[in-house]
């Protein structure tokens, strides 16, 4: 059993399994490796890691322990997880389900595919949480999207909320970019047959269609805010116009009362 957690930065003495630089600086760790009973072991978060069982493929045993390992990938309903898919390579088989995996492999692939299935979960799992907060912000989006067009008055607090949304959606289009090389190039770092391992998650799992739809959406979201954007620019604009317009008309007013004064005073009046 290993238990892989990705952190920022790895304590004093726990193992560093792997090192990734994107989206930010961050390490896969291993906090579990060893035996254990498949019923016992507790789930892991969605997001902070995946738990994988590696087991020798011994083919009188095979059929049953792919069963057993396939139904606890399963058991991993963790809200947020993918559906477990199976893979067969090179007489091994891989069972990934984003929390949860498995591989029953010759015990001299197992630390490739191993290698493999802890380097796609990191990325996926970023593409994972783009995907899920670009879902959760759907209903701001549509709550500003009548300031993309109209600014009817001055609202600063509103202004600042929109900003803090705008920024987060910049955010996210920079984290797309940064994993996006890594969700479609080889790794570098991975062994030809773990690389094979991860071109077959990649298709399994429909990286490439989930890439493409969530760069539509957030292209939706950069033409929207830059709209807003442009809008409220204009309006602080013309607010601003029209106040010197009135600081011009108020001098000017003054002047006129002045020379009138002066006027009426060289009159006698």
């Amino acid at each position: 059993m290993h238990r892989i957690r990705f952190v920022n930065e790895a304590c004093t003495g726990q193992q560093v399994f792997l090192t990734f630089a994107d989206p930010v600086p961050q390490q896969a760790i291993c906090v579990v490796a060893g035996t254990g009973s498949l019923e016992n072991l507790p789930r892991a978060v969605v997001g902070d890691g995946i738990d994988i069982r590696t087991s020798e493929d011994h083919q009188s045993e095979h059929l049953a322990q792919t069963s057993e390992l396939m139904r606890w990938v399963g058991q991993a309903d963790v809200p947020g997880s993918a559906p477990p898919v199976v893979i067969t390579i090179h007489g091994a088989n891989v069972i990934w389900g984003g929390s949860r995996a498995a591989i029953q492999a010759a015990p001299e692939r197992l630390s490739q595919f191993l290698s493999a299935v802890v380097d796609f979960s990191y990325y996926e799992t970023e593409l994972r949480k783009l995907e899920r907060e670009v879902a959760a912000s759907w209903p701001s989006i549509e709550q500003d999207r009548p300031v993309a067009y109209q600014v009817s008055e001055a609202d600063p607090e509103r202004f600042e909320e929109i900003g803090k949304r705008m920024d987060q959606a910049l955010q996210r289009r920079i984290r797309l970019a940064r994993i996006v090389p890594h969700l479609h190039q080889p790794r570098p770092q991975l062994l030809p047959l773990a690389n094979q391992l991860v071109d077959r998650l990649r298709e399994k799992t429909h990286v490439e269609h989930r890439h493409e739809a969530l760069a539509s959406q957030l292209d939706v979201c950069d033409r929207m805010y830059e709209m807003i954007s442009q809008r409220i620019s204009d309006h602080k604009s013309a607010q601003k116009s029209h106040a010197l317009e009135w600081v011009i008309i108020v001098l000017l007013a003054t002047e006129t009362l002045l020379l009138l004064a002066d006027l009426l005073w060289n009159m006698g009046v």
